[in-house]
């Protein structure tokens, strides 16, 4: 789910020298291992989670070197609040260069960007209702205060902040060749998240995202 040796994630992202591990397992000891299972057909593709440019050119290039299959998929964080992945490794990830699909998680940060929590509410039986210390990232004040900017554009552009948010993820370039994983507690949520993908937003409207971004790049993040 992470890469076994020191990577800034889970709102971490700020390289820290202190936290490099030499006991990290090498990348050769892994790749030869999933060798294995490909060669057993216990699995037909693999992909790689919370992963950094440099993680993923290390992996390609030991796997061309080895000849193993590269990976397929990169899973990673991405989100109107979390858009660290359209930098050097949307470049890594494109199809030209080590062509590894993204699959977005908490796309809705953890269903902050369904508008839920605006105002300081907690709804019942809500995640961070149930579990009040979980993913803070997502309430600190940044984000909230970005998460409300994004809510008056949705609400300019007639539809939902899900809609809003899980269409803009899906219209980005490095997206064809990638997915969203989208989560729900109810069928209208499931719903409302599928429905989504059918909506495109205006020009208005994505140069509204991205000043607000401008404004406050990545608000979910921390050193």
């Amino acid at each position: 789910h992470w890469p076994d040796r020191y990577v800034p994630c889970f709102g971490s992202t700020v390289y820290n020298f202190s936290r490099y591990r030499q006991d990290a397992v090498p990348f050769e000891e892994t790749l030869k291992g999933l060798k294995k299972i490909l060669d057993q057909g216990k699995i037909k593709h693999w992909g790689v989670s919370n992963e950094s440019s440099y993680g993923v050119c290390q992996l390609c290039h030991l796997c061309d070197k080895l000849g193993i299959p590269p990976p397929v998929s990169i899973q990673n964080s991405f989100s109107l609040v979390h858009r660290q992945f359209e930098t050097e490794l949307a470049e890594t990830c494109a199809p030209w260069n080590c062509n590894v699909g993204l699959l977005a998680w908490s796309p809705l940060a953890g269903g902050v960007l369904s508008g839920k929590y605006l105002n300081g509410a907690l709804p019942a039986k809500a995640r961070f209702t149930i579990f009040e210390q979980y993913q803070e990232r997502f309430l600190q004040q940044r984000c909230s205060q970005a998460v409300a900017k994004y809510a008056q554009v949705a609400k300019e552009e007639d539809t939902s902040m899900v809609k809003m948010a899980l269409s803009w993820i899906a219209d980005r370039d490095y997206m064809q060749h990638g997915s969203t994983i989208i989560g729900a507690t109810t069928i209208p949520q499931l719903k409302e998240c599928i429905d989504a993908f059918d909506v495109t937003l205006s020009k208005k409207a994505n140069d509204a995202i991205d000043r607000i971004h401008l404004e406050c790049r990545d608000p979910s993040q921390n050193i």
